[in-house]
């Protein structure tokens, strides 16, 4: 006879036995644990040593050809030889680890599904309630095992992994001496970081996986549907922040921050932090640039909802163990809700995308054109494919169609909830964020493109008015450019426009914020009314941002640049190595400028000085107007043919 609830269950003390109940499990857990163990070896430990050889034998490779003493050419094509073996197996234990750490967090959902058969075998469900233990002995017990089974091994793989981590560093420090101390700091930072995130994983992997299996009654679901939600949680998560940001007006470039999605779900976590530490070693091995040390699960507003969410499932399953009818064991869900929940959320993950194919073409707030012939198309597909998969869920649940109606039903409620959340996302104009302007004062650098093209009927092109400040850190300018931000309308009209407005904000914590407008020739002529000014203008002729760091370095050579020519121009005296000198004189130039002197210039009558720097050129524009530039050039400079006044 089946157990009654496990909420009447009584025991005296609410730990009553829990020792030889915690053994008796780590025994029915125990291949498990020694596969555990093997993973743990194979992992971190494994990859350390060999990574530390390999470094050693290029040390000492270098070592022999420092030797004062002198090396013989044998000794050396010896060591050579250590390398290269050591080499491939570095790249093998790299691959064995990966592979390992991949089986550690497979085999703690095995030994999580293992632990809890009572949640879906009847015969491990008599037996273990027969025995005289407390429900909270049971579930405690049950979580001990697992975490000694398989969160112990992992954990001490690190403890043994860290001295190996360290020590490859140090020894690349003496190997590349001139190599940025903080790149090495990068590395071992995303080392030590990826190896925790990976344990922490795991941990969620435990939760998630128990609170769903407490919602399911046989073997098949509480074998599929916590693998699928694990899997859910970060497609839905990724899906809803991608649609919700591709439909604000202005959005572009596809700016998404997808990184959240390592604080919701284990899968989520692993595969993101995975992500960004390869993201850190290419860019540091390839760009040589120092990127962030901190993954984006260690940032706090990712670590503190991930722990929060952890504890939340493991609380979530213990209050669902402890008024679960265990009765119920043997039916598909044990709770009447879940049977529609748990197939709801993989429906949702998996239709997502295909109805926002769906709404695109009618989302009024998205920036880009979608084709609605092909929205019947999406639809259809849709329909068939989700029908599909829930018949198939349903066989599954053994319900071999007794009352397919009911079936019908549940999907057609199914789909119509996923399409009205698909909705929300599609049309919510990213839930304010099409109305967001940055605070001057929050940004770092700012960039602004302002552009109007005119056709004619004969499709000839009339450049009617440009205006670029890039990568400004002027505080002045960069408030004019969050004011024109502010004038664009937010939303899409149906009036023919043919300029456009592009916005670019590197804010002070990090973020990007970016956005594109199509905007009409009035908007064009009164943003530029606004945006010209002295200032500017010399913003946009020199770059005064990026050319202020180099205005008094001496450069190696100055060229000049017309209609893809290049003359290079030696100065008269040294002061013409110097772009301060021009600059000074620019600034003269943009004297009284406004939008009304602006629209006479001709943007082709341009020519460009550009000064070349050991690692930089930096160049300024020069236009016929700009007398005392242009005076300036021509009394310092040997033009050799090169005239500035034509």
């Amino acid at each position: 006879m089946t157990a009654a609830s496990s909420a009447k269950t009584s025991a005296s003390g609410v730990f009553f036995k829990f020792l030889p109940y915690y053994r008796n499990k780590l025994r029915v857990l125990r291949p498990q644990m020694i596969m555990m163990g093997i993973f743990a070896l194979l992992s971190y430990p494994f990859a350390g040593l060999i990574f530390n050889l390999q470094i050693d034998a290029e040390i000492r490779i270098n070592q022999l050809r420092l030797s004062s003493q002198g090396s013989s050419v044998i000794e050396i094509e010896r060591a050579r030889g250590r390398l290269e073996a050591l080499n491939s197996l570095a790249i093998m234990s790299a691959v064995i680890a990966v592979i390992c750490l991949v089986g550690m967090f497979v085999f703690t959902f095995v030994s999580t599904h293992r632990a809890f058969r009572r949640l879906y075998n009847k015969t491990a469900v008599d037996m273990d309630y027969a025995l005289p233990v407390s429900g909270n002995t049971r579930f405690f017990a049950d979580i001990a095992a697992i975490f000694t089974a398989n969160i112990l091994p992992h954990l001490i793989s690190i403890l043994i992994g860290l001295p190996f981590a360290y020590s490859f560093a140090s020894k690349m420090r003496v190997l590349h001496p001139n190599y940025p101390a903080e790149n090495f700091n990068v590395f071992l930072s995303a080392a030590i970081q990826g190896m925790f995130a990976g344990l922490f994983s795991c941990v969620m992997l435990i939760g998630l996986s128990l609170l769903v299996m407490s919602c399911c009654g046989k073997r098949a679901e509480a074998a599929i549907f916590p693998i699928m939600i694990n899997l859910a949680i970060p497609i839905i998560q990724a899906l809803a922040i991608v649609i919700t940001n591709q439909n604000v007006y202005g959005e572009y470039y596809g700016t998404s921050n997808l990184t959240s999605v390592c604080a919701t779900s284990p899968v989520g976590m692993a595969v993101e932090s995975f992500c960004e530490i390869f993201g850190m070693f290419f860019a540091v091995n390839y760009d040589d640039a120092l990127i962030s040390l901190s993954l984006p699960l260690f940032e706090t507003a990712n670590l503190i909802p991930a722990i929060l969410l952890t504890i939340a499932f493991f609380a979530g399953a213990y209050f669902l163990l402890k008024f679960r009818r265990n009765e119920r064991v043997g039916n598909p869900y044990v709770y009447k809700a879940t049977s529609v929940v748990l197939p709801g959320i993989v429906i949702l993950a998996m239709s997502l995308p295909m109805w926002n194919m769906v709404y695109a073409p009618f989302s009024l707030n998205a920036y880009q054109s979608y084709s609605k012939n092909g929205s019947a198309s999406w639809l259809i597909g849709l329909l068939i494919s989700t029908f599909i998969v829930y018949v198939i869920m349903e066989l599954i649940s053994g319900k071999a169609f007794r009352r397919f109606w009911l079936s019908g039903v549940k999907w057609a409620g199914t789909t119509a909830v996923c399409a009205r959340i698909t909705a929300v996302f599609a049309f919510s104009n990213g839930f304010g964020t099409a109305n967001y302007v940055p605070e001057a004062n929050d940004v770092r650098i700012a960039s602004i493109n302002l552009s109007y093209v005119n056709y004619y009927e004969s499709g000839q092109a009339e450049d009617y008015g440009r205006f670029i400040i890039n990568n400004t850190d002027e505080q002045n300018i960069i408030e004019m450019i969050t004011e024109v931000h502010k004038r664009v309308p937010k939303y899409k009209t149906d009036t023919k426009k043919k300029g456009s407005l592009v916005l670019d904000y590197q804010m002070k914590n990090g973020e990007y914020v970016q956005r594109s407008y199509e905007i009409t020739v009035d908007e064009f002529n009164s943003y530029m009314e606004f945006l010209v000014t002295p200032e500017t203008w010399y913003e946009y002729v020199c770059g005064n941002s990026a050319n202020e760091m180099y205005a008094d370095e001496y450069a190696r050579s100055v060229y000049y640049t017309k209609d893809g020519n290049d003359v290079n121009l030696i100065p008269k005296d040294k002061s013409g190595y110097f772009l301060r000198n021009i600059l000074s004189e620019v600034r003269k130039d943009a004297e009284g400028m406004n939008y009304e002197k602006y629209r006479q210039i001709d943007y082709n009558d341009c020519v460009r000085i550009t000064f070349y720097y050991d690692e930089q050129a930096v160049g300024v524009e020069v236009y016929p107007f700009m007398e005392h530039t242009i005076r300036y050039l021509s009394e310092h400079f040997v033009q050799n043919d090169a005239s500035f006044a034509e």
